[in-house]
């Protein structure tokens, strides 16, 4: 299922999220889900996701090429990457959304 759930930042998206009463279960699950990711990954791919809406196909993919590098490259990714083979909860840095950039360039 998908469904949009609009809001301004991450945070407003997730608080959105456990506030929903119609689709109760799927907005909780994906809730869980956002939570178990890197916050820095979030807003990066939010604030990306909004400046391609007014990018031709071909700038939307550069753009996607060159956040996907700066991702794998960051320490959130090499961390989550070890946490999933451990089997153990990652410690992201910064380990929350409120500290972290609302605005991430993509």
């Amino acid at each position: 299922m998908f469904r949009r759930i609009p809001a301004a930042t991450v945070e407003t998206i997730i608080e959105r999220l456990h506030a929903e009463t119609e689709h109760k279960a799927w907005a909780a699950d994906v809730a869980t889900e956002l939570g178990r990711r890197s916050p820095t990954a979030l807003k990066a791919t939010l604030s990306h996701i909004r400046a391609a809406r007014t990018l031709d196909l071909r700038l939307t993919l550069m753009r996607d090429h060159r956040l996907a590098c700066r991702m794998v490259a960051a320490p959130d990714f090499r961390e989550g990457v070890e946490a999933l083979f451990a089997k153990r909860t990652p410690r992201w840095s910064p380990a929350t959304r409120s500290r972290t950039a609302s605005r991430t360039r993509s």
